[in-house]
């Protein structure tokens, strides 16, 4: 499990102490006075924070996060503040090993190779 920071340090816009979120409660491209406390109605998680956060797993999860292309960002920061994939995550876990080739192809490659 791992805390997460939500604030203006791990946005996508933030930028030299500056909010670059054109529906920024600070205001766009304004200096940013607290990073704790503002912006976080606004937050949006940046590429840098996105790819700790997924280093911080354990390596079948970190394999799961590139595998599954409709793993959305909240499910992955349920994961980290939690540390279990919610249901529907392990739902489609579930359907991935049954579904997969005898190959050891996922079964979303064998489709497209049908195709």
């Amino acid at each position: 499990m791992y805390n997460l920071t939500i604030n203006c340090r791990t946005c996508e816009f933030f930028a030299n102490g500056r909010c670059t979120n054109p529906r920024s409660e600070v205001g766009y491209n304004q200096m940013i006075q607290s990073m704790d406390v503002e912006g976080k109605g606004c937050w949006s998680i940046s590429l840098d924070y996105f790819s700790l956060l997924v280093s911080c797993l354990p390596l079948k999860d970190q394999k799961w996060v590139h595998i599954d292309e409709s793993l959305t960002v909240i499910e992955l920061l349920e994961r980290v503040e939690t540390g279990e994939w919610g249901y529907t995550v392990r739902r489609r876990m579930q359907r991935q090993s049954k579904s997969s080739s005898q190959d050891g192809l996922p079964a979303s490659m064998v489709d497209c190779l049908y195709i």
